[in-house]
């Protein structure tokens, strides 16, 4: 099963002082010699998520990690992708997951999403 790591995994595995760090850790580790898919709008959110939290400097590290690392692939949406996405985001009433939370809601058809949001957890199958 192809997996994707929610942005929660990603920033508390960069982030050392994440109180989820050492789980992120334990996760990456399962995980090294498999191929990880990260989606765009993960990047985004990791990104932007380590810049206000941490700094530039680790933001520009997690960038480097993805794009030099072979078992990393980023999924780019494909046009019809998006609107595919974008018709089942207006279909759902979930007011409690974000965006972001839904199009991993929308991917969990086709991947395994490991996460620590108890609420995208609880989502995640229900759909499919």
């Amino acid at each position: 099963m192809k997996v994707i790591f929610d942005s929660g995994v990603w920033i508390a595995f960069l982030n050392k002082s994440d109180v989820s760090h050492k789980k992120a850790v334990d996760i990456f580790k399962r995980y090294e010699q498999k191929q990880v898919f990260l989606s765009e709008y993960l990047l985004l959110e990791i990104t932007s998520v380590l810049t206000l939290q941490v700094g530039k400097k680790h933001a520009d590290l997690f960038l480097e990690m993805v794009l030099n690392n072979q078992n990393i692939d980023i999924l780019p949406l494909a046009k019809s992708s998006f609107f595919n996405f974008l018709n089942f985001f207006r279909s759902l009433k979930a007011e409690n997951l974000s965006f972001v939370d839904l199009s991993l809601l929308f991917l969990s058809k086709d991947f395994h999403v490991i996460t620590f949001d108890k609420e995208l957890e609880k989502n995640l199958g229900t759909c499919w």
